[in-house]
């Protein structure tokens, strides 16, 4: 490849605004909307890291925290599922997100945005929940001892917790136990 045509392709790749790279201008205009929603477009950096593209079951593109002291990752998410609303994932839940697999894990793509304070506290602690369509909720402490700390929630622990605030949020990720009996299971502590 001739050096003006390889720069000509590095530069039609670089990203420069959000929503860059969107297959159609209906999906170009579903990133900008997200990306304008509450305060995510303070948040990040721009020019987004990469274009939008697809993984898995949708479409993503990823944004650097306009504080880079924090270091956290911000991304738009659109889910095939929903395919008319893109999502928001930053900070701990995203983290969390990532070691759980990601978007071609089972716990899926988001299907709301962060919400905070969304989930049941005994404590009144501060936190901040996001529903995947695996199924799972995510939920990040903002506050108290597990402050900066993401924890996940699925089945059969999310829909008792669903179902009543006194289980209020969760401390540990699902882990295998023992019984005094000998049998074992799985837990999880909230």
């Amino acid at each position: 490849m001739a050096p003006l045509a390889a720069a000509a392709l590095l530069l039609a790749q670089t990203p420069t605004g959000v929503g860059d790279g969107a297959p159609t201008s209906i999906i170009l205009t579903i990133f900008l909307q997200a990306f304008a929603r509450g305060s995510f477009s303070t948040s990040v950096a721009l020019p987004p890291t990469d274009n939008v593209h697809r993984v898995g079951n949708g479409y993503v593109q990823d944004f650097q925290d306009s504080n880079s002291s924090q270091g956290f990752s911000f991304l738009v998410a659109l889910p095939d599922s929903v395919g008319s609303t893109a999502f928001q994932m930053c900070c701990e839940i995203l983290q969390l997100y990532n070691t759980l697999g990601g978007f071609t894990a089972k716990i899926g793509y988001p299907i709301t945005d962060p919400i905070g304070n969304g989930s049941p506290s005994t404590d009144g602690t501060a936190s901040v929940l996001q529903t995947f369509e695996g199924n799972y909720v995510l939920i990040s402490w903002k506050g108290g001892s597990l402050a900066g700390q993401a924890f996940s929630i699925s089945d059969p622990y999310l829909t008792p917790w669903r179902a009543t605030s006194i289980l209020g949020l969760p401390v540990n990720q699902p882990h295998n136990t023992a019984s005094r009996f000998g049998t074992s299971g799985t837990q999880q502590d909230f």
